[in-house]
């Protein structure tokens, strides 16, 4: 399995808060993970969502509630999906398109990240064109903080490898994140795939100095 690098991530909206301030994350170690949402309290083929809302839970015990603008399945990698996924991965599987897997978080957090990937193409097989994962980031009002989009995506590369699907996610410097979209915007039709979604939740006090620090280390990358 081949990784791309993936470039800078298309910020098209900022925090609503004057002093507030949101940036893309694109990989994984990009937050420190305190909590995690798993398809795995699912079955394997379970239909999770028929256009209705349904409850989950985080690894910590915090709720969620999971719907979208159409079916979602799950399946796991190398099991009942043969995509660019680490294999044995729980993913959800949202058929509509363009799609969104909406999740609603019982409390605020500050950061996040989730590998989002097309979901299939004729024949039952992983989409092969080209797509876009985005994300949208609302705030516990659902007043917008940011639109983030990927640059245009493979599921393979010309030599027929398979690609690592994009790390799309978001930091910001309050711990005001309550609900995030995911999904893909160019698809060819096939829904969207996306895997664990990996959560930073200080305490209540700390993220305040924690964005700062983060601010203070970007500017200094700048430089």
């Amino acid at each position: 399995m081949k990784t791309a690098i993936l470039p800078v991530l298309v910020l098209l909206a900022a925090a609503s808060s004057a002093n507030a301030w949101i940036v893309p994350v694109t990989r994984r170690s990009g937050i420190t993970v305190q909590d995690s949402l798993n398809w795995n309290q699912f079955a394997n083929w379970e239909w999770i969502t028929t256009n209705n809302t349904r409850s989950a839970s985080t690894a910590n015990g915090m709720g969620v509630a999971l719907s979208s603008n159409g079916w979602t399945r799950r399946y796991q990698q190398g099991n009942n999906y043969f995509g660019g996924f680490a294999g044995g991965d729980a993913l959800l599987y949202q058929t509509a398109y363009p799609s969104h897997q909406r999740i609603d978080f019982s409390e605020p957090v500050q950061a996040f990240t989730v590998q989002v990937s097309a979901g299939f193409g004729s024949g039952g097989n992983p989409y092969g064109g080209q797509y876009i994962a985005n994300v949208r980031v609302y705030d516990t009002l659902n007043n917008l903080l940011a639109d983030y989009s990927s640059p245009t995506w493979r599921m393979y590369d010309t030599f027929g490898g398979i690609l690592t699907p994009p790390v799309m996610g978001a930091f910001s410097s309050e711990r005001n994140i309550g609900r995030v979209d995911i999904g893909v915007t160019l698809g060819g039709g096939g829904g969207s795939m996306i895997n664990r979604v990996d959560l930073f939740i200080p305490a209540p006090g700390t993220a305040a100095v924690l964005g700062l620090a983060g601010l203070v280390a970007a500017r200094r990358r700048r430089v």
